[in-house]
């Protein structure tokens, strides 16, 4: 993570992060793991409801899923000063870049809107084609579509709309993995 002076963090989460929204929404993340017991209670008194991981068979940590619900239509975050300790520590790309001086305030404004856009876009997409898996991470429900069309034989409109979510599905996994996270994130 990169350190910047404390004055300049607020400046940059009021114009930049507070026009994203991105890692709460459920386009860059599925959940959000929970550190203990003590984050999970601390977050249920807040009104978050927890889950455990479905995967393998040994017990996982409990985790928040995405799109969170703490995540306000104006990107605030309803349990910002309770909120889970990845979520205080996780710090996209574009963030460290403003912080660090690397990119201009402007420049990242116009990348979060080219992923805002393009994350509307595949949604509305995914829309057109199922009602299914509304609400689900993107990536999850973009797996469901893919898995659900190779189950039945789709018409010709159908495979149009899913070609143009995939090619604007591409575009938006592409500018993620470059301008907001690692690919170990």
């Amino acid at each position: 993570m990169n350190t910047l002076p404390a004055s300049d963090a607020p400046d940059i989460i009021a114009k930049l992060c507070l026009k994203c929204g991105l890692c709460c929404d459920g386009t860059i993340f599925a959940d959000v793991e929970l550190r203990d017991d003590a984050e999970t209670a601390r977050l249920k008194a807040a009104g978050l409801q927890s889950r455990r991981k479905r995967t393998g068979s040994a017990p996982r940590p409990s985790c928040i899923s995405q799109p969170c619900a703490a995540l306000g239509t104006d990107c605030h975050c309803a349990v910002y000063e309770d909120r889970p300790a990845h979520c205080r520590e996780f710090e996209c790309l574009l963030f460290g870049e403003v912080a660090n001086g690397t990119l201009r305030p402007a420049t990242a404004q116009r990348i979060v809107s080219r992923a805002r856009r393009l994350s509307s876009e595949a949604r509305e997409l995914m829309d057109t084609l199922t009602d299914e898996g509304k609400g689900e991470p993107l990536a999850e429900r973009f797996r469901m579509i893919a898995g659900m069309l190779e189950e039945y034989d789709p018409d010709e409109e159908t495979l149009s709309v899913f070609g143009e979510l995939t090619m604007v599905w591409q575009d938006l996994v592409n500018l993620l993995g470059t301008r907001f996270y690692h690919e170990s994130s």
